[in-house]
């Protein structure tokens, strides 16, 4: 029985040893700056009941800023349901807040509703019952103050209110005077009803603006009810700073990464956002140290790296359900840029997007940093991508469907375009869920960019360049994954047909004329992927590590064909192959108390069948890969 491992490779000693030190210090220590945090609730009540919960929410343990998270994020990602809820969690605290002595008798009753709410405020609170219509209107509101003009010594500001009905509310003015004892600082509240307006401000004083100073009512972007933008910075010591609903917040952090060409990379983060969905965006940037550079990599071009590198991403939410997006960098030999709009439908489940991608390597001296070095030199690859994602639930299961189209466009250097269809389910059979991956593609065109092209066993290069542990060699060692040929390679990252049995093969076909043609890659193609969890059946989790760690053991299969005619010739489809065996992952949710680390899974898997083996191999055989994402 033949085991299959990865190729060997000379190291020093001392090398060797610092090298896993540094990996084990860099995975821990430095990691890579995660999606924002999230609070989740469970909020999709009756319509019915909709006030009641919301006030027995408000009674016990209210975390305001977690509210006014979920309330804005439910409101951008266009989560109907969700956000009638918490709008009425603020509005219920807004009439805490403003008339306790009208509402003391009625928080008791049951059976509460809009209705007798106002009711019990008609009779008992005349004064304050129109308070009690604005629960009818779950429409977003959004004061703003504008600085309209200059009237003399005075800046004139306008309040208004952009969306929805127009609530009471209050005006903070802060007047801050420099004395030689310190600052002294006076404020003066004004309740204010109107929908719009003014106010005066000397110019020469220094005078702030604040609508609704205690963050009372549902307000969808609190930033632009001040006169002067609020901002907090904050050290990162890889724990990121609570979202502030008042403020905007910046944290920054020293960085450290690893490759094989740049050596280490020193550097910073520096981030910032608006309760995570507004004004969002992240710039990284390193100094290529050239230290600890491997050996392997050739004399002549060792010093070629860039000294320099940077990543900036943005993205924002511009209105309800519609978010921009944009990334840029020069990072590991690449420049790439990207710009697009995504788009939640009011369902709250389906999203259409759509954005615009440029890549370009300049030089032979770019290819060092790859894994798998099919990627065009000196040519730009510019592309638009169009495409619908839907995500759905049933009685026992949830499900995804993506429709993906994209073109090469004006400027390019390639001309190619394809078609994706991707769906993935999980069904639940008592304990047992099954989880399966539909995917397809057809592919034309008359040049194609090496590295867009489909992959047979899992990624392509393009796909390979959006995670820092696969953008480059260095963290995964080069002889885990490099090249296709007649053996397989031990490292795998998920995608493409996902036939992870013929990971690193370069799968041979033989035409009708007794030309053989490699089916590692191609331009049309078709999987299925399934996997079967079973480590319910034998062991069950200690609910304390839950939500740190999950590890599981599964059965899968994978089967699929992929083309093997050239882009000039009729479509030729290749052997069917497919591949069987066992698996497992491990994944590390939480860092503990460092909450600006991704989750990290880790996974080997067993192909132990293969109904196309290579020449040397058999059918039946231990094999094994290591992969650290996976495709569904």
């Amino acid at each position: 029985m033949q085991i299959h491992r990865a190729k060997n490779c000379n190291f020093g000693a001392q090398s060797l040893i610092m090298k896993k030190l540094f990996v084990i210090f860099l995975l821990v220590v430095s990691g890579v700056s995660q999606a924002q945090q999230t609070v989740s609730f469970s909020a999709t009540p009756a319509a019915d009941s909709i006030l009641h919960r919301a006030w027995m929410f408000t009674s016990s343990d209210y975390d305001r800023d977690a509210v006014n998270q979920e309330m804005l994020r439910s409101f951008y990602q266009n989560q109907e349901r969700d956000f009638r809820f918490f709008v009425t969690v603020k509005k219920v605290e807004y009439l805490r807040a403003t008339a306790p002595d009208c509402i003391e008798g009625f928080v008791s009753t049951k059976g509460n509703d809009v209705k007798r709410l106002y009711n019990f405020m008609k009779n008992s609170c005349p004064t304050k019952a129109g308070l009690v219509m604005s629960f009818y209107d779950f429409d977003p509101i959004n004061y703003r103050i504008n600085k309209t003009r200059t009237a003399g010594d005075s800046v004139i500001y306008t309040v208004i209110s952009e969306k929805g009905v127009s609530m009471p509310h209050e005006i903070l003015l802060q007047r801050v005077t420099d004395k030689d004892e310190g600052m002294l600082k006076t404020e003066r509240r004004m309740n204010i009803s109107p929908v719009e307006n003014e106010y005066a401000i000397k110019a020469h004083e220094k005078e702030n603006l604040t609508i609704d100073p205690d963050a009372l009512l549902p307000d969808v972007n609190y930033l632009n009810n001040l006169s002067s933008l609020p901002v907090s910075y904050f050290f990162n010591p890889l724990i990121k700073p609570e979202s502030q609903y008042t403020e905007y917040v910046v944290d920054w952090r020293p960085d450290l990464w690893y490759n094989s060409f740049d050596g280490f990379k020193m550097g910073g983060v520096l981030s910032g956002t608006y309760m995570n969905q507004l004004h969002n965006f992240t710039l990284r940037a390193f100094y290529n140290t050239g230290l600890e550079q491997e050996y392997l990599v050739p004399q002549d071009i060792e010093n070629d790296f860039d000294r320099i590198n940077f990543v900036f991403d943005y993205d924002t939410y511009l209105t309800k359900g519609l978010r921009f997006r944009t990334d840029f960098r020069w990072l590991d030999g690449l420049q790439s840029g990207q710009a697009g709009l995504d788009y939640f439908l009011p369902n709250g489940k389906t999203e259409i997007y759509g954005f615009f991608r440029t890549m370009y390597r300049a030089n032979e001296a770019a290819l060092e940093y790859l894994f798998i070095p099919e990627w065009g030199i000196g040519r730009r690859n510019h592309k638009f991508h169009v495409g619908i994602t839907h995500n759905y639930e049933y009685a026992k299961g949830t499900g995804m469907i993506d429709f993906e189209l994209v073109s090469s466009s004006l400027g390019s250097d390639y001309d190619f375009s394809y078609l994706i269809f991707e769906s993935k389910h999980e069904h639940r059979f008592g304990k047992l869920p099954i989880r399966y991956r539909l995917y397809g593609q057809y592919g034309t065109g008359s040049n194609w960019a090496p590295e867009s092209r489909l992959f047979l066993a899992g990624a392509n290069p393009e796909e390979y360049m959006d995670d820092p542990f696969t953008r480059s060699q260095g963290i995964i060692n080069r002889s885990f994954a490099g090249g296709f040929n007649s053996d397989l390679n031990t490292f795998h990252y998920g995608g493409g047909l996902n036939l992870r049995g013929y990971n690193g093969y370069f799968a041979p076909y033989v035409t009708e004329n007794g030309e053989v043609v490699a089916t590692y890659a191609g331009t049309t193609g078709t999987s299925i992927n399934a996997e079967l969890p079973f480590t319910a059946l034998f062991l069950n989790r200690p609910t304390s590590l839950n939500d740190l760690v999950s590890a599981e053991a599964y059965l899968f299969g994978d089967a699929g064909f992929i083309n093997a005619n050239t882009p000039d010739e009729d479509l030729i489809m290749g052997n069917l192959r497919a591949d069987a065996g066992l698996g497992a992952n491990i994944e590390i949710k939480r860092f503990g108390k460092f909450n600006d680390l991704k989750p990290l899974t880790v996974r080997v898997d067993f192909p132990l069948f293969l109904n196309r083996p290579g020449p040397e191999d058999e059918y039946f055989d231990l094999r094994f890969l290591l992969g650290i994402s996976k495709a569904f």
